[in-house]
């Protein structure tokens, strides 16, 4: 089987000249492939560094897996400080940039001020000279935004005039607080930077005063950030200045209280500015109180830091940075304490710093977000193919991905796959398993059924040498014309198989009812017999080729290439199993001199049976033509319940590892089937204000949609929501100019912003749900809903990826279904017509045609087998191999009537001749099919189970309702010839093959 290749891919349904999927493959040109796996972990602890490395060492070790182009992690190994000096620097600038652009934006001015007090405060405390350069950058910005509300010379100078700061402020009210509070933040950081210097001192007062004021009204602002400034304000400032630690006590408190110990740097600040205070005595202490005095701040400060160390709780994202130097600067104090002016008493050994237990390992982008889940408890690392993989490289890739997983199962636990990619090969293994295992298992039962009809092995050997012909030659075509197999096209060798064993039942069957004689049979004698037996046989099997070709040749006009394939190369198969079985099957069996025909007393299917059931039919007939009444308002029942939806974990049984993984995916960390948002425009208008109002409603709606949608994925992601659109713009441009690394490699954004992606992560469901997306997304776009404020004239939005794919093969799939099937009707009654020339026998025909698919059609819609990939060639299919003994009789019936007979003597005759291999053919079908139902995989099970129910229907019609339908035509009654002896079993034999039969 190395020489058949397997594609199952989404973009192998589609048409290559479809709009839908020019605009995914463009889409994939700008933004990279979006094709992915996912390996999730379980339950993890990312504060244990064991498994944070684990995590990181298998993140290495897949990306060595074959196949594999890169391997996105949402961990971040790097010491977070390092980091912090590495992008700060950059993100300042981006800050600049972006106020330039916007230079009139107080809340730019904001973001300006605070990121560069954060960088002096954080990362510049021990180097002055940088620090107070970052705090007047912090105060000069803060000044500006404050111009919005104020005066910045009341900040800069005082209040003229008797009224006092405060008051002043008071008049402005809560709009000053940010820019007010930034001020007093980084004047203050100014004065501590320079040491206290007497030019910077004199200014401390109406810095107090504005912080105070702050703190009247916002003592929770920027966690506490007021109260953080008192406390160190008291603590660390001489007292000749106003330092008081006792008062600094109640501002820590405040701090505790209102951070809930989330934030670790003031309890830092605590232990280095505020707890050595505690170990001041006044003068003329014993030394046993200055003792005492000193251990208790050495135990204080010791417990502070190590509390830190130890401290279990995550980091929000505003906090990792902080806490990473807190956690570094508890570390060096804990280390030598002296640095805080902390003695350790000599009599207690200083333990040495714990390890850090827990600290950030997360990265801080839009895509690392969706690859840890809310708990942080489950980690998954996203898994990019190379591009162009064939089946047997994406199987071998995910059997090494699956590999490298469980290599860390004791560490890491088990690990989930799923993804598109693992769909894919999920389902070119359950097709690559339905061709290698079912087929031959369908052959096995087909042979059994063969050898139960003619009581012979010899013609079943001969049969399966036939059909294994017929498979390799046509699958031959196939591989040599570059078509791959998928999950419709395994079917084609139990198909060529059901064609060829009706062909040589047909044959071998009229070979065995003719008459020999008394004499021995010897060759020529034999040949003799097989040739008539082929020219009696030649023409209905002919006919039923060419209608066979012609129901699957049907499928030729589908829009979808595989189900082209099928219609095609099964059409092409039909006549090479025509001609196989012809030319095969006498030649095989007329070299094995004991295969010879029987006296017509010795077959189980004889002309007393076929006399009986002629009887019973012209007797019963009315209660048999009741029952397919019957049959047929049952199958329109079912077939008005027919559902068309594809739902691509049912394809797979709930036990399942795919289903189950995607579940627990999608349950914790991301939706698995991407809806792709497709923005272009040109810089401008993406970057202005209307145009970012415009995507962030968008975005807001498709958050909404929470029974469809898990999450929401873009580039606007990176932008604070707080500041105004103008400022978002103007950021967006900034980091466009310098991306971060998480950005620049997500794939969410292209070169220049004329392309923006927006990822709309979908559950994985039904094609139903995914066209209610579709459909509502772009009701929204045409039609914003209140609160959604629409996009500005310009901006075009293209809706490709997974989910708009999958609701475009639905509408193929129903568009297939329909055209094919009425195609190959029209065509089918036309041949019929021109072979029979007789209307009555036409229309006739059409009702043991038309039954079993109407059956089967009512029979999915009863059971909720919806119409999808793996269905929606059965009934085009159903057509094509049920109207084969249908001509077989009709033509034998035909003949009759042309020699002269009676209906009643043609029927019999007909059942007589014909009835034995119609039976052995259908229970062969119906047999051979039925074993798929035990197959795994559900497109396989689900097709066989049809198969088989039309063929046992079709059955049925054939020898039931097609014969009482006969029967009841003009010229015939009821009760005709009741007693008549049954038809000899050569009358075949003296009439003539042509038919133009009478109406009748």
């Amino acid at each position: 089987m190395a020489w058949l290749r397997f594609d199952n891919t989404a973009q192998a349904w589609l048409p290559g000249s479809d709009a839908a999927l020019d605009t995914y493959a463009e889409f994939r040109e700008r933004f990279g492939e979006d094709t992915f796996l996912l390996a999730a972990s379980e339950h993890v602890d990312l504060g244990d560094p064991e498994t944070v490395t684990a995590l990181d060492v298998l993140a290495q070790r897949l990306l060595q897996v074959p196949g594999v182009a890169r391997v996105h992690s949402p961990l971040d190994l790097r010491d977070p400080v390092e980091v912090g000096r590495e992008e700060l620097p950059v993100q300042l600038e981006r800050l600049e940039l972006a106020r330039i652009r916007a230079p009139r934006d107080p809340s730019l001015h904001l973001l300006v001020a605070e990121a560069n007090a954060a960088a002096a405060f954080l990362l510049h405390a021990d180097d002055p000279d940088r620090a107070l350069v970052l705090y007047g950058n912090a105060r000069q910005a803060a000044l500006v935004a404050f111009a919005a509300v104020g005066p910045p010379a009341l900040l800069r100078e005082g209040p003229a005039g008797s009224q006092s700061l405060s008051e002043r402020l008071d008049a402005l009210g809560r709009p000053a607080i940010p820019a007010v509070y930034w001020w007093a933040f980084a004047r203050a950081g100014e004065i501590r930077a320079s040491g206290f210097a007497p030019g910077q001192v004199a200014s401390l007062p109406r810095v107090d005063e504005a912080m105070s004021w702050v703190l009247g009204l916002a003592p929770e602002f920027h966690r506490a950030g007021p109260h953080l400034y008192f406390a160190l304000r008291y603590a660390s400032t001489p007292r000749a200045l106003g330092g008081d630690p006792e008062t600094s006590r109640e501002h820590w408190g405040a701090v505790r209280r209102l951070t809930a110990g989330q934030a670790l740097m003031p309890l830092v600040l605590e232990a280095e500015t505020f707890v050595p205070t505690l170990a001041a005595t006044p003068a003329g202490s014993s030394v046993a109180k200055v003792l005492e005095a000193q251990e208790t701040a050495y135990r204080i400060f010791d417990a502070s830091l190590r509390e830190v160390l130890l401290a279990q709780h995550d980091d929000a994202p505003d906090l990792r940075l902080p806490n990473a130097v807190a956690r570094a600067r508890a570390r060096a104090l804990l280390e030598d304490p002296s640095l805080a002016g902390i003695v350790v008493p000599r009599d207690l050994k200083h333990a040495p710093p714990p390890p850090v237990t827990r600290h950030s390992v997360l990265r801080d982008d839009p895509l690392s977000r969706r690859l840890v889940s809310a708990a942080h408890d489950r980690v998954g690392l996203l898994i990019v193919p190379r591009p162009g993989l064939g089946a047997e490289e994406r199987g071998a890739m995910v059997s090494g991905i699956r590999e490298a997983c469980a290599r860390d199962t004791l560490q890491l636990g088990g690990f989930h796959l799923a993804g598109p990619d693992a769909i894919t090969d999920a389902l070119d293994r359950g097709s690559a398993s339905s061709f290698g295992s079912l087929f031959p298992l369908v052959a096995l039962v087909m042979g059994l059924v063969v050898y139960g009809g003619l009581g012979s092995a010899r013609p079943v050997l001969a049969v399966v040498a036939a059909a294994g012909f017929a498979s390799v030659t046509t699958l031959g075509l196939l591989v040599a014309v570059g078509r791959p197999l998928n999950l419709i096209l395994v079917v084609l060798p139990a198909i060529l198989a059901v064609l060829t064993t009706a062909y040589a039942l047909h044959l071998v069957s009229r070979y065995l009812d003719q008459p020999t004689g008394n004499g021995p049979l010897d060759g020529p004698a034999r040949r003799a017999l097989w040739v008539r037996a082929a020219k009696e046989t030649f023409m209905p099997c002919l006919l039923t080729a060419a209608t066979t070709a012609i129901g699957f040749g049907s499928l030729v006009t589908s829009s979808i290439p595989p189900v082209r394939d099928l219609g095609a190369f099964a059409a092409i198969g039909a006549g090479v199993c025509f001609a196989g079985t012809f030319v095969l099957v006498p030649t095989l069996l007329g070299c094995m001199p004991g295969f010879v025909p029987r006296p017509p007393t010795a077959s189980w299917w004889n002309a007393v049976r076929a006399h009986a059931l002629r009887v019973y039919l012209g007797r019963q007939g009315v209660l048999v033509i009741l029952a397919g009444v019957a049959l047929g308002i049952g199958g329109t029942v079912g077939l008005m319940q027919l559902q068309v939806e594809s739902h691509i974990l049912n394809f797979f049984p709930p036990t399942h590892e795919l289903p189950r993984a995607s579940a627990a995916i999608e349950g914790s960390l991301v939706g698995l089937t991407p809806l792709e948002l497709w923005v272009s425009a040109p810089q401008e208008l993406l970057l202005s204000a209307e145009g970012l109002e415009g995507l962030d409603g968008l975005v807001a709606y498709a958050r909404s949609e929470r029974e469809l949608v898990q999450s929401v994925s873009s580039a606007l992601e990176v932008l604070p929501a707080d500041v105004s659109p103008e400022a978002r713009a103007a950021l967006l441009g900034a980091i466009l100019a310098r991306p971060p690394p998480g950005l620049e490699h997500s794939g969410m954004l292209h070169q220049g912003l004329a392309h923006l992606r927006i990822t709309v992560h979908a559950y994985t469901r039904s094609s139903e749900s995914c066209d209610a997306l579709v459909q509502d997304v772009r009701a929204a776009l045409a039609h914003p809903p209140e609160g959604v404020p629409p996009l500005p004239e310009g901006v075009r939005v293209r809706l490709t990826g997974g989910v708009p794919l999958l609701v475009r093969v639905q509408v193929l799939l129903l568009e297939t279904q329909l055209q094919s099937f009425v195609l190959a009707l029209v065509l089918v009654t036309f041949v019929l017509g021109v072979a029979f020339r007789s209307l009555t026998l036409v229309v006739v025909s059409l009702v043991p045609n038309l039954l079993p698919i109407l059956v089967t059609l009512g029979f999915m819609g009863l059971l909720e087998i919806p119409l999808n990939t793996a269905t929606v060639t059965v009934a085009g299919i159903a057509l094509g191999l049920v109207v084969d003994d249908t001509i077989h009789l009709l033509h034998a019936y035909a003949s009759r009537r042309g020699a002269g007979a009676s209906i009643a003597q043609a029927t019999e005759g007909m059942l007589l001749h014909v009835g034995r291999p119609v039976l052995v053919t259908s229970v062969a079908v119906g047999a051979g099919f039925g074993v798929f139902a035990f197959s795994p995989f559900r497109p396989t099970l689900f097709f066989g189970l049809l198969i088989a129910v039309t063929a046992f229907t079709a059955l049925l019609c054939d020898l039931g309702l097609l014969p009482a339908l006969l029967l009841r035509l003009p010229g015939a009654s009821a009760g005709e010839e009741p007693g008549e002896a049954p038809e000899p079993a050569d009358h075949a034999a003296k009439s003539p093959a042509p038919p133009e039969a009478p109406a009748g």
